[in-house]
């Protein structure tokens, strides 16, 4: 499985005054400092949520095979072998919209395929044609993220940048331990929001 930002979003999460009130800041000195932080936690905190935040377009591709695991979020309903339904869970929920489908190279138009919201997961259905036993190439093309605007993401969240922000900011070693370690202290507010990442097709 491959994903791939084709457009990253055209704003953060937490406003820079946003930031500056938080710590108090009064003058102009590290704003470019602070930009850089605030979209280093904001990307810090989507992969571990497997979720997109700010709108952003994202390009999704996978070799699907159709006899995969039925536990798995990726089945082949009835049909077969006149045709079939496969259902994908796609990542980094919430989803808008489905812009472009391609399965085996050939354009799937609505209404041939749907997205549904199951729990807290995006899943795409696809009807394909006659099946013929081969995986299938799944390429699709979508737009994600709570919203345009900072507002639109849930508070906890947002609160959660700020902290690991403010956090990197008064102790710059901090970067040097490694990215992976910048979320300690905030996991707890941000569980509530993961994604099961391991239902993925991959």
């Amino acid at each position: 499985m491959s994903l791939k930002l084709l457009q990253k979003p055209e704003s953060e999460p937490i406003r820079l005054d946003d930031i500056k009130s938080f710590l108090h800041l009064e003058h102009d000195l590290d704003d470019y400092l602070l930009n850089v932080l605030i979209t280093t936690a904001r990307e810090l905190v989507e992969k571990f949520l497997g979720r997109s935040l700010i709108t952003q377009k994202l390009q999704y591709q996978n070799q699907v095979e159709i006899c995969a695991e039925p536990t798995r979020l990726l089945n082949v309903t009835e049909g077969c072998p006149f045709g079939m339904n496969v259902n994908i869970a796609l990542p980094n929920a919430p989803i808008i919209e489905v812009t472009d489908l391609m399965c085996n190279g050939a354009r799937v138009e609505e209404p041939n395929f749907k997205l549904t919201t199951v729990g807290d997961r995006e899943i795409l259905s696809l009807q394909t044609k006659k099946c013929t036993g081969q995986p299938l190439d799944i390429s699709a093309q979508y737009t994600a993220g709570y919203g345009d605007k900072a507002e639109d993401v849930p508070s906890t969240i947002r609160l959660a940048i700020m902290l690991v922000v403010s956090r990197v900011y008064k102790d710059r070693d901090l970067m040097s331990n490694g990215q992976e370690n910048l979320l300690d202290g905030v996991k707890h507010l941000l569980c509530a929001y993961r994604i099961n990442q391991d239902m993925w097709v991959k």
